[in-house]
């Protein structure tokens, strides 16, 4: 008889599996010149798995929210539409811890289609989404972790599209409750961006309340 734990491993795994496939639609979906006949064809078997997702839809399978692990950082948002491997919106970004004073987060991933804003290049609101998460896990790393108050970002050229990205974050400094993160962001060795944001750290009440709403 197999055990609840071996379900729920295999359930995760089918599920990543599904996910996987609708990321794949996804880039496949903006580059596609068909007749009329084949793009119906293909519309309808969309429906119908939509149709058949949305039936079976509504309620998470497990928490939106984990702890911070060193070991695999995307764990902690398995739906972020930034990094979330279960969420078919995102890349997903690959998130390294890399142990230092501070510690840094690392974030890789290439970009493709979906994703395009100028020619071959990646669209500017997508690096700022990337900044956004790749910031705040830096905070979180460092026990800072809080809602972003401001992010600013310095596009020093273009970001191309299908071509391994390098996001680095780190905290800089603490005031107060303000923790002060900065980051970059290269391709093929070369920097493209940079970025400075600013976090409004938790306090332990605001934890346990976000908590409390997620159930977990």
């Amino acid at each position: 008889m197999r055990s609840v734990s071996d379900a729920d491993v295999d359930s995760r795994r089918e599920l990543l599996r599904l996910t996987d496939g609708l990321r794949r639609a996804i880039g496949a979906s903006v580059s596609l010149s068909l007749p009329a006949a084949e793009l119906s064809e293909l519309a309808d078997r969309v429906d119908a798995l939509a149709s058949a997702l949305g039936e079976r839809s509504g309620r998470r399978p497990f928490a939106r929210y984990g702890s911070f692990d060193p070991r695999d950082p995307n764990a902690m948002l398995p739906f972020s539409p930034v990094t979330g491997r279960y969420n078919a919106l995102s890349p997903p970004i690959e998130l390294e811890l890399v142990e230092g004073a501070p510690p840094r987060i690392v974030g890789r991933v290439t970009f493709g289609s979906p994703y395009e804003g100028p020619p071959s290049s990646v669209h500017g609101s997508i690096i700022a989404s990337a900044y956004d998460q790749v910031l705040a896990m830096a905070a979180i790393a460092s026990d800072a972790a809080g809602p972003t108050a401001t992010l600013t970002i310095h596009y020093r050229r273009r970001t191309p599209l299908d071509t391994p990205l390098r996001f680095e974050a780190w905290l800089d400094r603490i005031e107060g409750r303000k923790a002060f993160v900065r980051g970059s962001c290269h391709a093929d060795g070369e920097l493209v961006s940079e970025a400075e944001g600013l976090f409004v750290r938790f306090d332990a009440a605001r934890m346990a309340w976000a908590r409390a709403v997620d159930g977990s």
